[in-house]
Parts: structure tokens; C-alpha cells; sequence
């Protein structure tokens, strides 16, 4: 009976423990698959929402992009229903007006940023009077005509040189006679009622006589392009002037009153000094309308 258990013992020694520790392997693999899946699944997981979010991004710039052009097409489109039959063009809005308050730190207005600020809309205003003729003709007037050439948009003073030949003659001589007629199409598409013509490789710009009507006309419009522009400095005077008070309102601004006063008082002068700016322009854009 001894010798029949002992060899029982001895059989299951050989069979069945090689058969346990082949079940143990097994389940051990089992096990470290299954971490290794759950592993996966959470990173999968991670990875599915990172680029979730990588698309609510994507579609959030393109919305803010579509609304901005949006924004400016209808700006382009009240700025030609703002123009007048003179083909003059309004002053263009600035696309970065706001004051910038995105940094953590504060610190009142700085005197070169208020006049950058406000010189902006003087040169803009300017730019705009380049395209209203006055009483004679001058190359500024040709300024702001862009040229379709080379399968391009160019300003036609970089592929010619405009020349005032007399009160009532322009000539406009190409640097590349291939492109005359190019230029033809752009300065009678300009919007300022001129009929140029082709002649010997130039082009020639007749140049009719303004009526006295015309030019009154044409400086009251100058008038209310200038009151354009003295509102749209007073708005960033606005702007400076709330940030100033804002700043004053904080409980430790690590400002004094003296200095609050100082800076709001700057920014007022520098106001006057901006719209004083602008009236010298008007009363030289009206005075060279009306001359005769």
C-alpha cells in the first residue's frame, strides 16, 4: 500500500505540478496583458481627448478668423457706401485700437505709446488725402494707384515714374514699356475720373479743370474726413484716460496721486498736440483744393 502511494506521489509530482506551473504562467501572462491593455486603453483614451481638444482649438481659431474677416468685409463694404462720387476713400480703421492690458504688470500709459497711438490716425487720415485732388494736379495724387501687372498688385509708382507736366498733363513713363497698358487700366479703374492714353511707350494723363463747385464740394469732404479723424483720437485719449483711473481705483497700485495727475494730464496733452496736427492738414489738403 506504502509503495502504491509513493508512486501515486511520484506521478503527480511529475504531471500535475508541471500542469500548475504552467496554469500559474498562464495566468500571470494573462494578468500582465490585461495591464498592458488597460494601460493602452487609458492612453489611447488620453490621446482621443488631447485631440479632441486640438480640434475645439483648431475650429475656435477659424471661427475667430472667419468673423474677423467677416467684420471686414463689412467695414470694406460701409466704406463704399461711405464714399462719394469723388471716389474718395474713408480713413481706415485701425486694427489694433485697444490699450493693451494683457500684462500682469502696472504701469500707467508711457507718453510714446499715446502719441504712436494717435500719429496712426493722422497718417491714415493723410494717406487718404492723397487721393482727392486739389486745385493742381502732383504726383501724390498717383500714390494710392495699384497696377495689375506681372500676374500682381503694385503700386504704380514702382513701375513708373509720374511726372507733372503741366497743370492739365500727366506723364506717367513705364520702367518696362510691356506694362503701359497695364498701367492704362489702372489709373482709369483708380475712381479718379481720368482718361489716360497710350502714346511713343508713355502713358498720358489728361487732367480737366476742377469747377469751383467741385472743389468746394471736395473740401467740405476733407472737412468731415478731418472731424473723422479728431473723433477717433479722442477715443484713444478715452481709452488712456480709463486705464489711468482704473489703476487709480486699485487698493495698492504703487502710484501716487501726483503721478496719476501727471499722466492723465499728458495724455490730454498730447491730445491737443495730435488734433493740432490734423487741423495743419486739413487747412493745407483745403487750401491746395481750392487754389486755382
Amino acid at each position: 500500500m506504502s509503495n502504491k502511494l509513493n508512486i501515486f506521489s511520484s506521478m503527480y509530482e511529475f504531471e500535475a505540478y508541471p500542469s500548475f506551473r504552467l496554469y500559474s504562467q498562464s495566468r500571470n501572462l494573462f494578468h500582465s496583458s490585461a495591464v498592458h491593455l488597460k494601460r493602452n486603453k487609458r492612453s489611447a483614451i488620453v490621446q482621443h481627448e488631447a485631440k479632441m481638444q486640438e480640434i475645439e482649438r483648431r475650429k475656435l481659431r477659424e471661427d475667430r478668423k472667419a468673423e474677423k474677416e467677416n467684420h471686414a468685409n463689412r467695414r470694406s463694404k460701409k466704406a463704399v457706401e461711405k464714399g462719394d462720387k469723388f471716389g474718395i476713400d474713408p480713413i481706415e480703421e485701425d486694427d489694433d485700437d485697444d490699450v493693451d492690458d494683457s500684462s500682469n504688470e502696472i504701469s500707467l500709459p508711457d507718453d510714446d505709446q499715446i502719441r504712436k497711438k494717435m500719429l496712426r490716425v493722422r497718417d491714415r487720415m493723410t494717406s487718404a488725402f492723397k487721393g482727392i485732388r486739389g486745385g493742381e494736379p502732383n504726383v501724390e495724387l498717383f500714390e494710392n494707384i495699384s497696377i495689375n501687372a506681372y500676374g500682381a498688385s503694385a503700386p504704380l509708382t514702382a513701375l513708373a515714374q509720374v511726372v507733372v507736366a503741366s497743370p492739365t498733363r500727366v506723364v506717367i513713363s513705364p520702367y518696362d514699356p510691356s506694362v503701359a497698358k497695364d498701367i492704362v487700366n489702372g489709373v482709369r479703374d483708380s475712381g479718379l475720373n481720368f482718361n489716360p492714353q497710350k502714346e511713343d511707350g508713355d502713358v498720358i494723363v489728361p487732367i480737366p479743370k476742377v469747377s469751383q463747385e467741385t472743389r468746394t464740394q471736395l473740401s467740405k469732404q476733407v472737412g468731415k474726413m478731418a472731424e473723422e479723424g479728431r473723433q477717433r483720437v479722442r477715443k484713444e485719449r478715452r481709452k488712456f484716460q480709463d486705464k489711468v483711473k482704473k489703476i487709480g481705483k486699485l487698493t495698492n497700485c504703487g502710484f501716487s496721486e501726483d503721478e496719476l495727475f501727471k499722466a492723465s494730464k499728458d495724455i490730454d496733452e498730447i491730445t491737443d498736440e495730435i488734433i493740432g496736427l490734423i487741423n495743419e492738414e486739413v487747412e493745407k489738403k483745403q487750401e491746395s483744393i481750392m487754389k486755382v
